[in-house]
């Protein structure tokens, strides 16, 4: 007996194996939506952990995908390896990534309404360095790029 196979014995116990084509769902600790799973002296990911164990070794430079876009599913068939930008590319077509625009994002100093209060400031024959003194939270430039439309483009 192998020194991984006890191993493996108790990852495949925390597996749920849907019927037929099914994903296999890792029925254990979750981490950002994956499975973990303590491997190696460290936490891991659980479909990671699979690859190990049915096949081998991941070098270093690729990532386990998923072709099922289940993140807790660890069945090798619905794995495969991909590098970085494959990884980056599969995560953007299955919108993955939530880039938080204008006041939704967590560091925006300015609302929807400061935007077109500046812009009506402008409009109406202010010049920026008088504007920036109504916005102490933001810079001249900032004020300048709003009212040039090269930033906050969508109001």
């Amino acid at each position: 007996m192998s020194k991984m196979e006890p191993f493996a014995e108790h990852f495949w116990d925390h597996v749920y194996k849907h019927p037929g084509d099914g994903c296999w769902e890792w029925m254990n600790c979750t981490s950002h939506g994956y499975g973990l799973i303590w491997f190696r002296g460290g936490p891991r990911r659980a479909h990671r952990v699979s690859w190990i164990l049915s096949v081998g070794e991941i070098p270093e430079e690729l990532c386990v995908l998923h072709h099922c876009d289940n993140r807790i599913c660890v069945r090798l068939d619905h794995l495969y390896l991909g590098n970085y930008k494959d990884n980056a590319r599969d995560r953007e077509q299955r919108d993955r990534i939530v880039h938080p625009k204008w006041e939704d994002h967590g560091r925006s100093k300015l609302s929807i309404g400061d935007v077109r209060k500046i812009r009506n400031l402008r409009e109406s024959g202010l010049t920026y360095s008088s504007i920036v003194k109504q916005f102490p939270s933001v810079t001249l430039s900032t004020i300048a790029f709003i009212c040039q439309r090269r930033t906050w483009d969508c109001v």
